[in-house]
């Protein structure tokens, strides 16, 4: 059965893999200077803005029920202050790489990937701090009961 507490989890491994890809994409476009590379990191990027928008809008849904399960509200909202800053950061380069018609050359590219690896540490942390919310505190795991033990 189908239950709201698990859209988050589910939906955070499209963002962060397509983030990274992105900038994986436009690390190759630096070295190789190919177009092809440099086009698929901008169309990747899109596509993890919209995850990251899901993913992010599916944990405000949740944030108060994780909450009332006794999770610091503290822990949550670093969580989810990493991601947002993360998520906002790419979204301003997104922008900026749409207004740009997505080429980006010389010292602009050079800043805009030293932004990108910002915005990729702040949502590597982001996770581990999600990871921490899950496998530490428990955040939306549903505890089974013990099996009996027979001999």
């Amino acid at each position: 059965m189908f239950n709201i507490l698990h859209l988050h989890p589910m939906l955070v491994h499209f963002p962060i893999a397509l983030f990274f890809t992105s900038f994986f994409f436009d690390i190759l476009f630096r070295f190789t200077r190919k177009k092809e590379f440099q086009k698929m990191g901008y169309y990747i990027l899109i596509l993890a803005v919209i995850t990251g928008a899901l993913a992010a809008g599916a944990g405000i849904l949740i944030e108060d029920k994780i909450e009332s399960s006794g999770i610091s509200e503290r822990q949550i909202d670093d969580h989810k202050g990493f991601a947002m800053v993360a998520l906002v950061i790419f979204v301003v380069l997104l922008v900026f790489r749409f207004f740009k018609k997505g080429d980006l050359s010389g010292q602009v590219f050079n800043l805009y990937i030293l932004l990108s690896f910002v915005a990729i540490l702040l949502l590597s942390y982001a996770a581990f701090k999600g990871g921490k919310l899950v496998y530490e505190y428990g955040a939306a795991v549903q505890q089974l009961p013990v099996p009996s033990q027979t001999k």
